[in-house]
């Protein structure tokens, strides 16, 4: 079971991370990259997600650190 079964993740979330991302890591703020980042969180692919969701599920700055973590391991383990 995912972390979040059931939500479907609303443009809305996706433009709150872009807003959040075109303050603290601009470079990352465009839709794409901040679904992709939002789906992972639900599916719960990255390590420590679930600890995120259920004591603060409003930091994006964790989920940020902890995305960029499991890109960068995923590049160099295709």
């Amino acid at each position: 079971m995912t972390i979040m079964s059931g939500y479907k993740i609303s443009d809305e979330d996706v433009d709150g991370a872009v807003r959040y991302m075109k303050i603290f890591h601009p470079e990352k703020a465009n839709p794409v990259y901040c679904r992709a980042m939002l789906e992972a969180f639900q599916a719960g692919v990255i390590l420590g997600l679930r600890q995120i969701a259920l004591t603060n599920p409003d930091d994006i700055e964790e989920l940020y650190e902890k995305y960029e973590a499991y890109l960068e391991t995923k590049a160099r383990h295709p």
